[in-house]
């Protein structure tokens, strides 16, 4: 049991291995090998091997790591054991090979000298290791059938590198730490990260039962040597069915099994706890041992004396089986000392493995370095209730989950209610219970898919579920032809066992330096006996007990079943370690996610919801203050909550707008409703949605409230949903008159929404245009203007409110006036599909030089458009907003609705055009009495001379012209 790690630069143009890399990754490893460290790089550093050793099998130096063969054409690094190396050794001996020591790691390297890659086929153990060959310069590595050992590599597509912990490999600084989101997906689905995901992008799993070979300048390939359903398969193919030897049969097989694990050249241990796994292999193992074996037993306060008491069951087997009992009683305290420690421990994130962390403390302490564990006997014998729970739920739902639509009505309409009364995987009994791969996740399943979004962000759930594709995945882990038993057994095997109990075995015991030994999690235990799953009655643990225990057997098999229970849960709340509101093991899901994974940037570690609703000019006018929240808080989650405005044709949503911006991670919307009930409904389903989200703090960018609207606002947010920070916004004061009877201006909304979230400075902001927008604005300008000095003139004469539309009438001389003064100058009508009409008229009056692109292009492609023009002229509406964002200057034409200053463009450098009348500040939608005098008052000479002043317009390289050739600098260099 050890430590292995490497370094392969396999491309030509790759760096030589750094050795001072690979001793640190080495060395975050030594936990694993305390006994000794190696480290060996060829003479070309284009390869390099490190090594921690626990000294297991042969403890002399002919053991050390890496080792190589005489004329060194093979070198090697090993984690693990192989038990029937004495008899490989035996046969390899036969052919001629000479050996050097007693260790299994050289009996690996002469049987890939005889065997090549088919070396695995023989091999009986748990195993993890990689052989360089130097006649060819290839890289081998494989990893043993179930996946005992771990064994983690990285492929930049230049170096590889491999290791036994992901953790080691992350001190690499040629690593990457960009998130994997199926690890992230995998991990909250399952309570562990099933392989061959991590939860990093550049770290992958070897998968079990499969081997990987990169030689010089080529890609890796990976093969698979074993697969647990073509296995079932096979045993489908000659199933054996119930005799009456088979107990004998069973008896004979597991001696087997726990004498090949009891090979060692230290004293081996044993878990033992009052089950019938771990008592089978104490009886056995005291048989075939001459001296006395050493047991381990842990007692839990909060079960002393209680059903779920190990240690009065565990201490009358030791007795009957002559083994030397420790008993270690734990509590709530002992793990407080030592959670931290084994946060640390915990190479990938997992809800189990503290009790085997526990466990193997007491088992280091008491001198042990090897110890024999009882796991794997659930799923040989068939004794989760997963056994029972799958196939019957298919049987009853197979046909109900077959009516398209139902499973998913029944979930959509039942979960919102259950997750508060029972297990919200209810709600799924419909959708999933028909099949073996969605009754399988519903009884193992952590979260429920449909949950994802509480624990994740809306794009890591979509893409990492379409990484991930869970149910495709469990379905190809099941055999095609084979009983139920054998159904769920490679299920658990391929699943739960590999994915979380192994790995756990692995990391927890690994940090006492202790090797852990399965005896039932074995290949040629497996085989043997496989068939017998196929048959009619596959045996069970009454038939393990009556087969291995004697006189014990009826007080194990009456005893109901526990497993090996820790009171994590209970623990953790009295140390407010979770906030105690989720079921189970969830909120200890949480915790060990953000506690060890702070560095990933994927969980959040706060939850902050900005509420902004309104349209595209309403949004715009929000980005400077949004795209500051985000600076202030660039790991949290950042969630919009705005009003549902996305299914009305002519206006724009505001998720629409800030989406590809990168914002926010999530959207909650509402619909506006009308009457006391609809209203009071809709907070409710809203509040409702919000607590799933739990936010620690709102920023409340809403317009101007009036009293009501204020007090309600705040009563929702602090009140109800109980939001520790709320900025609250202002009130609507009615601006004063001053003496001569005109309205003050106020504060532009822009610069109001800003100050809420900081006061103390105003920094500059422009809106991102994407690049692939910026390509289409070059496309469709290219066909409008090529000349260098040509100026373009955005023109916006549409609105959806009637009263801020000036007339079609002066638009049309304006452009007219301005084409017949400077010939310099290209018009661009833009707007929406409902100013698509006046812009043809437009165009038409204006000729050859005037483009109508109304209703033509997206958001981003208009910004893109208007990024190039030099001036926007037009009504106070949503394309000024979005001229005035990506920078250019507007001469902006306001009726008298709005209070002054309130929706004046964003920055400087515009001229806002507004007569003062009596009726200023209507409100009004539509003005029929007055027929937009306020607007009528500007007149067209007015506007041009305007125009003809703006600095954007002076005599020049044009803004089209200077972009263009920054652009093709740019990306010419």
């Amino acid at each position: 049991m050890c430590g292995i790690a490497g370094i392969l630069s396999y491309r030509n143009s790759a760096p030589p291995v750094d050795q001072e890399e690979l001793v640190t990754i080495r060395d975050h490893m030594a936990l694993r090998g305390p006994d000794g460290a190696g480290l060996w790089i060829s003479a070309d550093k284009r390869v390099g091997f490190a090594h921690r050793r626990l000294a297991i099998i042969d403890l002399s130096n002919g053991g050390d790591q890496p080792m190589h063969t005489p004329d060194r054409r093979l070198s090697i690094v090993f984690n693990g054991e192989i038990y029937n190396y004495l008899a490989i050794r035996k046969q390899l001996e036969a052919k001629g090979h000479v050996f050097r020591s007693s260790s299994d790691t050289e009996v690996l390297l002469y049987a890939y000298l005889e065997y090549g890659e088919a070396m695995v086929g023989h091999l009986r153990g748990m195993y993890a290791f990689a052989i360089w060959r130097e006649s060819d310069r290839s890289l081998f590595l494989a990893r043993d059938p179930f996946g005992i050992k771990p064994l983690y590599y990285s492929d930049n597509g230049y170096s590889f590198r491999f290791a036994s912990q992901v953790k080691a490999l992350l001190t690499s600084k040629a690593i990457s730490t960009e998130p994997d989101p199926a690890g992230h997906v995998g991990f909250f689905l399952w309570g562990s990260v099933p392989e061959p995901h991590t939860l990093y992008e550049s770290i992958k799993c070897l998968p079990a039962g499969t081997t990987l070979t990169i030689k010089q300048d080529k890609s890796a390939q990976v093969n698979r040597f074993f697969d647990l359903p073509d296995e079932f398969n096979a045993f489908s193919d000659a199933p054996i069915n119930r005799h009456p030897d088979l107990q004998h049969e069973i008896y004979e097989l597991m001696r087997d099994s726990v004498q090949h694990h009891l090979v060692a050249d230290v004293p081996v241990g044993i878990f033992l706890s009052s089950g019938i796994d771990s008592a089978t292999i104490t009886a056995l193992a005291s048989e075939i041992c001459k001296d006395t074996l050493n047991a381990v037993t842990l007692g839990f306060e909060e079960y002393r004396n209680s059903a779920l008491d190990e240690t009065q069951l565990a201490a009358k087997l030791a007795n009957a089986y002559g083994v030397q009992q420790n008993t270690a009683w734990m509590n709530k305290d002992h793990f407080a000392a030592n959670v931290q420690r084994i946060f640390d421990a915990m190479d990938q994130p997992t809800i189990d493995g503290v009790n085997t962390y526990l466990v193997s403390q007491v088992a280091a302490q008491a001198g042990m370095k090897v110890a024999l564990s009882g796991l794997g006997g659930d799923e040989l014998f068939g004794s989760y209730p997963s056994f029972k729970d799958v196939p019957y739920s298919v049987s009853r739902l197979s046909g109900i989950s077959r009516i398209p639509g139902l499973g998913r009505g029944f979930r959509a309409v039942t979960s919102p209610l259950l997750h508060k009364f029972t297990s919200p995987k209810y709600a799924g009994l419909l959708e999933y219970g028909g099949s073996y791969e969605g009754a399988y996740l519903l009884r193992r399943g952590l979260y429920m898919p449909w949950e994802l979004l509480d624990v994740l962000e809306p794009e890591m759930v979509k893409e990492g579920w379409a990484r991930l594709q869970p149910i495709a995945q469990l379905t190809q882990s099941i055999p095609r032809r084979g009983t139920p038993f054998s159904k769920v057994a490679a299920l658990e095997l391929s699943w739960y066992m590999r994915n979380q109990l192994l790995r756990d075995s692995d990391w927890a015991g690994m940090a006492h330096s202790l090797e852990i030994r399965l005896p039932m999690v074995d290949i040629d235990l497996f085989r043997k006996l496989g068939p017998f799953a196929a048959g009619s009655l596959p045996p069970g643990k009454a038939d393990l007990a009556n087969a291995c225990l004697g006189k014990s057997a009826n007080a194990l098999i009456e005893r109901k079943k526990s497993g090996f229970s820790v009171p994590v849960d209970r623990w953790i709340q009295e140390l407010a370690l979770t906030s105690g509101t989720d079921r189970g093991l969830r909120d200890w899901a949480k915790t060990v996610y953000s506690k060890h994974y702070l560095r990933s940037p994927i969980y959040a570690k706060e939850r902050v919801l900005v509420f902004r609703v309104g349209n595209l000019g309403d949004t715009l006018v929000s980005l400077p203050a949004i795209a500051r929240i985000r600076e202030k808080h660039p790991n949290a989650s950042l969630c919009l909550l705005t009003n549902h405005e996305s299914n009305a044709s002519r206006l724009i949503s505001t998720w629409s707008v800030v989406k590809p911006l990168g914002y926010f991670d999530c959207l909650i919307e509402y619909k506006k409703s009308k009457g006391l009930i609809s209203q009071a409904v809709q907070l409710l389903c809203l509040s409702m949605t919000l607590r799933k989200f739990s936010p620690q703090m709102v920023y409340n960018l809403a317009p101007k409230r009036n009293t009501w609207q204020h007090r309600r606002d705040s009563f929702f947010f602090q009140k109800v949903l109980s939001i520790p920070h709320f900025t609250k916004n202002s009130n609507f004061d009615i601006p004063a008159k001053d003496f001569d009877g005109k309205l003050q201006k106020l504060e532009p909304e822009w610069k109001r929404l800003y100050r809420i979230v900081d006061e103390k400075s105003l920094a500059s902001f422009k809106l991102s245009v994407p690049s692939a927008e910026r390509m289409r604005a070059v496309e469709i300008l290219s066909s409008v203007t090529n000349s260098t000095d040509g100026h373009l003139i955005a023109i916006g004469p549409g609105s959806k409110m009637p009263s801020k539309i000036w007339l079609f009438e002066n638009f049309e001389k304006l452009g007219t006036d301005l084409l017949a003064t400077r010939s310099d100058i290209t018009l661009v009508v833009l707007g929406g599909s409902e100013d698509k009409s006046i812009g043809d008229r437009l165009r038409k009056s204006w000729g050859s030089r005037a483009t109508n692109l109304a209703g033509e292009l997206s958001i981003y492609e208009s910004a893109a458009v208007l990024e190039k023009c030099d001036l926007y002229i037009g009504n106070d509406t949503g394309t000024m907003h979005l001229a005035a964002m990506v920078g250019t200057s507007c001469v902006a034409l306001f009726s008298a609705r709005d209070y002054p200053g309130l929706w004046e463009p964003y920055g400087e450098n515009h001229v806002v055009l507004r007569k003062e009348v009596q009726c200023a500040g209507c409100m009004l939608e539509v003005c029929t009495e007055k027929k937009n005098m306020c607007l009528a008052m500007i007149s067209v000479p007015e506007a041009k001379q305007a125009i003809l002043q703006m600095p954007s317009l002076q005599p020049g390289l044009s803004k089209y012209a200077r972009l263009n050739i920054a652009e093709t600098s740019l990306s010419q260099s």
